[in-house]
């Protein structure tokens, strides 16, 4: 039997000539065509997209998105597949990625072939020998018209009197915190106790890690550079005070010692932390995604060292709900990592549920995301009141019937709970996608006690809108880390 093999062209609207090819299979759908080119481009795919077939963006009638927005013409990219778009050699049409900002990539099928062996998986023939960068220089960045620069890089930062915008402080792309009035954002004086004042030099070869700098493309030479060090365990005391340290973290971000806390981090990956886990707990306070994975690989392997540190963190709700959604996530890892600990992590975890009713929405969800990862059905009770109470975010988990397919379990007949579930999970994805495009969604209204309350600031949506991006990169970031599994 014969499969039809793609081969795609894909080139950003600006360097037409610095292309990416890319072959597919006949099965692969447009969603596998989103993250292979985010691969070819070395782009982090942490933001919505929308595949527009007549070249045209925002045409409503050609588009495939990423997320449904609940009208009844959708179409969605994940379940459109290549042979279904009947797709000829020249045909032409539009990759737009980040609804904010719209990359535009034009896409265009090369060839089309037969082989006797179907493509498992899509294979990228060629790379872009200059890719374009998914972000553009900060010096670059107006101070006043973009969400991610206030002042000039040439200016300096001082984390302690800078004020506290009630708006976005946001320096080096990341938001130093408010005052605690906005559970979305950190709080400043958690972040100011995170990173400590430097405490002077620091001794080699743990210094060599000022100087190395952004990490490449790969990572892989990066990584040779830092394994050269001959780093040990006598050097995780200074290992981790450069995590924490203040100047480091708040240099600009055109210097090489910006990069020397997220490098601690990942050789402390690599060492036994489990001393010093207490330590790093509290670096959940700042806004960071770089240091995501070295955290939770720190703290998971510390086992049980980690546990009550991080159940203090996640019961502590004067910090910031990223944070807390964090280190329920890392409970969970540290819980699937550590089987003889299973049974005080659910129990950490359950203490969160049982006041879902007073609990950021985010912060439950995280929990039942936790609960999925440890299958833990004992408390598939304490979940259906939190989907019950509506005290749930849908698009971290999915709705009711997804979570208990998760369990190996189906709901009962003519449950109404997946019904509201379902709805809610329509109406969140409806109303994000309106937030990130400005178009409005096509679902019915909200009620009239609703529509009375006054309109929103345009600081508000600013904000609304900045929630809402780092909501949709939080989901995209876990569907990524599904799908490179699924390919493992």
């Amino acid at each position: 039997m014969a499969h039809r093999i793609f081969k795609l062209r894909v080139a950003y609207v600006s360097s037409a000539d610095n292309p990416a090819i890319i072959d597919l299979g006949e099965r692969h759908t447009l969603a596998d065509l989103h993250l292979a080119i985010q691969e070819a481009f070395d782009w982090d795919a942490d933001h919505p997209y929308s595949f527009f077939m007549s070249g045209k963006p925002w045409d409503r009638t050609s588009e495939y998105a990423a997320m449904s927005d609940g009208s009844p013409d959708e179409r969605l990219a994940k379940q459109a597949s290549l042979d279904s778009l009947e797709l000829g050699v020249g045909a032409t049409f539009l990759y737009l990625f980040d609804y904010g900002d719209e990359h535009h990539f034009t896409v265009r099928v090369e060839q089309i072939e037969e082989r006797d062996k179907a493509l498992r998986e899509p294979h990228i023939v060629q790379a872009p020998a200059h890719p374009p960068r998914q972000y553009p220089d900060e010096a670059d960045w107006d101070d006043e018209d973009d969400a991610f620069g206030v002042g000039d890089e040439d200016d300096e930062f001082d984390l302690e009197t800078a004020p506290l915008d009630a708006a976005d402080l946001v320096w080096g792309d990341r938001d130093w915190g408010g005052d605690g009035s906005d559970p979305e954002r950190p709080v400043r004086t958690h972040v100011l106790l995170a990173l400590t004042p430097s405490a002077g030099p620091y001794p080699p070869p743990v210094n060599e890690l000022l100087r190395i700098g952004e990490p490449d493309r790969t990572g892989n030479k990066t990584e040779a550079q830092i394994a050269k060090l001959g780093l040990t365990q006598a050097h995780v005391p200074d290992l981790v005070r450069m995590a924490r340290d203040r100047d480091l973290n708040t240099a600009m971000s055109n210097t090489t010692e910006v990069w020397a806390p997220t490098h601690a981090l990942e050789v402390l990956q690599n060492l036994d932390a489990s001393a010093v886990v207490a330590d790093l707990v509290p670096l959940l306070d700042i806004d960071d995604d770089w240091n995501d994975t070295s955290l939770s690989t720190i703290m998971s392997d510390a086992s049980a060292p980690a546990l009550e540190p991080l159940r203090q963190y996640l019961l502590d709700r004067t910090r910031w709900v990223t944070g807390r959604a964090r280190a329920a996530e890392i409970l969970g890892k540290v819980g699937v990592a550590n089987p003889e600990l299973q049974d005080q992590v659910v129990e950490t975890l359950n203490d969160v549920l049982r006041r879902a009713d007073t609990e950021q929405v985010w912060v439950n969800s995280s929990v039942i995301d936790a609960f999925m990862d440890l299958n833990a059905v004992e408390s598939l009770p304490l979940m259906r009141r939190a989907f019950e109470l509506g005290a749930v975010d849908e698009m971290v988990h999915g709705d009711w019937s997804t979570v208990l397919a998760e369990f190996g379990q189906e709901p009962e007949p003519g449950d109404p709970l997946v019904e509201q579930s379902t709805r809610r999970w329509e109406q969140s994805q409806a109303n994000l996608r309106a937030s990130l495009t400005g178009r409005p969604a096509p679902l019915p209204p909200p009620p009239p006690s609703a529509a009375s309350a006054p309109a929103p600031s345009s600081d508000a949506k600013k904000a609304s809108k900045r929630k809402s991006k780092r909501k949709m990169e939080a989901a995209s970031r876990k569907a990524n880390k599904a799908k490179k599994k699924k390919r493992k």
